[in-house]
């Protein structure tokens, strides 16, 4: 066997290792296996067809418009964050309306009331006693809204109301005064009236002048000043009044307004109601009848 090696090996070295191996492989009849080809590298897909290739402005919109996209919503999330924030310190809701107050010792109901509304609808002209409730209603709207008041129901001419605190509802009250004094230097058929009365002008000046006023009451308004119709103008009036001739001055007119309120609210007062598939907050029990009671 180490003998036919050597041969073989003899062999190999003088015809060489390629000779040598394909006449074995004759002789012996092996064939070897065929390798297969090394894989061919893919080939660029061609371009569709039509499609044009992205060009450097294209490019740049593509990637801008989404960059741009994100950055006003990001906007848009700070601006509403900003307008809650806002809104919570003022009891509104995002929309802007007066949040209910909840109970608590500072909630303060207020009750209002046009005092003689009925006679009043029945001596004066409807066209009168109208436009006086049309400013009457919209400056108490206007008026508890700048201090941020609730409206919970409305009774005939009687709004029920509800103020974060005592001193926002005595605000309001005040400036509802205010307004009174204002409307009654309008209709002059309020002189003739068998209850608070006065003056003259036209509805549309009456409404113009309330409006005003209602501006000028709201807290960052300036001061009325002196000449306005308030507390000291109203003693300044009662002392011009001479004791011999006690109808020479109208110093009460118009509309006359009582304003009841209590302050204080326990949980059983503060009522859920149902309306039309919505949820509302209503007050009532002890603090109510002490509200009305004070009218």
């Amino acid at each position: 066997m180490t003998s036919m090696t050597a041969g073989l090996r003899a062999v190999r070295d003088s015809l060489g290792a390629a000779a040598f191996r394909e006449q074995l492989w004759g002789t012996t009849g092996f064939v070897p296996p065929t390798q297969p080809p090394p894989p061919t590298p893919p080939s660029p897909s061609p371009p569709l067809a039509g499609g044009p290739a992205l060009s450097t402005p294209l490019l740049a919109t593509v990637i801008a418009v989404p960059v741009g996209l994100c950055l006003a919503v990001m906007v848009l999330l700070v601006v509403i964050i900003t307008h809650l924030r806002r809104n919570a310190k003022l009891q509104r809701s995002l929309l802007g309306h007066v949040l209910p107050p909840a109970a608590g010792d500072k909630a303060t109901l207020v009750i209002t009331d046009v005092q003689g509304s009925s006679k009043l609808w029945e001596a004066l002209p409807s066209g009168v006693m109208e436009a006086s409730m049309q400013v009457h209603d919209e400056g108490v709207r206007k008026l508890a809204l700048d201090s941020s008041g609730y409206e919970w129901a409305t009774e005939g001419d009687s709004f029920l109301l509800c103020f974060f605190t005592p001193q926002a509802a005595v605000a309001f009250a005040t400036q509802l005064q205010g307004l009174l004094n204002l409307l009654a230097s309008k209709p002059r058929s309020w002189l003739e009236a068998p209850s608070p009365k006065r003056d003259s002008g036209s509805t549309s000046a009456m409404m113009k002048s309330a409006n005003e006023f209602v501006s000028m009451a709201r807290p960052d308004a300036p001061s009325l000043g002196q000449g306005s119709v308030g507390w000291q103008r109203l003693c300044d009036l009662y002392r011009e009044v001479e004791v011999e001739e006690p109808g020479a001055l109208t110093v009460l007119a118009g509309l006359r307004v009582r304003v009841g309120m209590h302050t204080g609210l326990t949980a059983d007062e503060v009522l859920f109601q149902r309306r039309m598939g919505a949820k509302s907050i209503a007050y009532g029990g002890a603090a109510l009848v002490l509200a009305k009671a004070l009218q």
